[in-house]
């Protein structure tokens, strides 16, 4: 982690952006003679210091996605879930900010692309459990982390696309920071906990 901070810090200077920000960056596995080299590829950069809650609160659909690729390499898998976001927004024919939660062909709510989802119900905050197919990502960790020096209740429990309406507030992370779901149909949702939790990030 200490290398790869150094390394975006490097391409902020270099590229002349305030030194505050940091960027997205894929990694790479390239054949070598060695066997493989790993070779960091810059790619978005963000301006905010460090995690934030997103300005922007979209409203959300519900469809039956896959985004597993296997052993893709990152930056491939990572585009290839885009496109799989991109298309299913398409079925819905959705434009802007608007995102699409995606869901196992049982109906459990799994994440909004890539990105693993999180409820509210009251004073706990419940996410999808690993093993039922939600995506193992350093920002579902991060998450959990800030819970957990947040002192909030957490619960691993499936979280059910049928049952969306009865949570208080509905989020996901992503390495954008957090972005708190204003509504689904004709349901809206609060956005009070998140604001904890990236306080907990800083």
């Amino acid at each position: 982690p200490a290398m790869v901070a150094a390394w975006c810090a490097d391409l902020l200077v270099r590229n002349r952006y305030p030194s505050g920000g940091s960027c997205r960056v894929s990694a790479l596995l390239i054949p070598s003679e060695r066997g493989a080299d790993l070779v960091l590829v810059g790619g978005e950069i963000l301006l905010d210091e460090g995690y934030s809650v997103r300005p922007v609160r979209p409203s959300a659909s519900v469809d039956c996605y896959d985004v597993s690729f296997g052993e893709m390499p990152t930056s491939a898998a990572f585009e290839a879930a885009e496109a799989a976001l991109l298309r299913a927004r398409n079925r819905h024919k959705v434009q802007g900010s608007h995102v699409v939660l995606r869901t196992d062909d049982e109906g459990v709510t799994l994440s909004v692309g890539t990105a693993p989802l999180f409820a509210v119900e009251g004073h706990t905050i419940i996410t999808t459990p690993l093993a039922y197919g939600a995506p193992d990502t350093v920002e579902r960790q991060l998450t959990l982390d800030a819970i957990a020096r947040s002192e909030i209740a957490l619960r691993e429990d499936v979280v059910v696309a049928d049952a969306l309406d009865r949570y208080d507030e509905l989020f996901f992370a992503d390495y954008r920071g957090l972005t708190s779901i204003d509504r689904i149909g004709q349901t809206n949702y609060m956005s009070l906990v998140v604001d904890r939790i990236i306080r907990s990030m800083r």
